[in-house]
Order: structure tokens, then sequence, then C-alpha cells
């Protein structure tokens, strides 16, 4: 149970080491310690809007 899954990456603060904490809702990376802040990068390849008629029609 020592495997890392893909929704527990861990990154560290470029500011003190510390771990950043993500927030569910934003697009950042936040030290709790020195409170440094990383932004994440969204792409826009792995979006993409579907029509409604194209799935069910």
């Amino acid at each position: 149970m020592d495997e890392i899954q893909k929704s527990e990456y861990k990154k560290a603060c470029a500011n003190c080491g510390a771990e950043l904490k993500f927030k569910p809702g934003s697009h950042q990376l936040t030290c709790d310690y020195c409170g440094y802040e990383e932004f994440i990068e969204q792409s826009k390849s792995s979006l993409r809007s579907l029509n409604w008629n194209t799935i069910y029609g």
C-alpha cells in the first residue's frame, strides 16, 4: 500500500520546501508555512465541449 496513486502527487514549496496544498475549486497550490502560491496552468486540450445531440441524438 506504499504505492503512490495519481491523485496523491506531492509538490514541495519553492520558497521553504514544505508541502504545497491544493484547495478544491481553486487553480493554485499554497504553502501553509510561508504563504507561497503557485498557480496551476490549465490545459485547453483536456477540456472540450460536447453537443448533446451528438451524444444522445
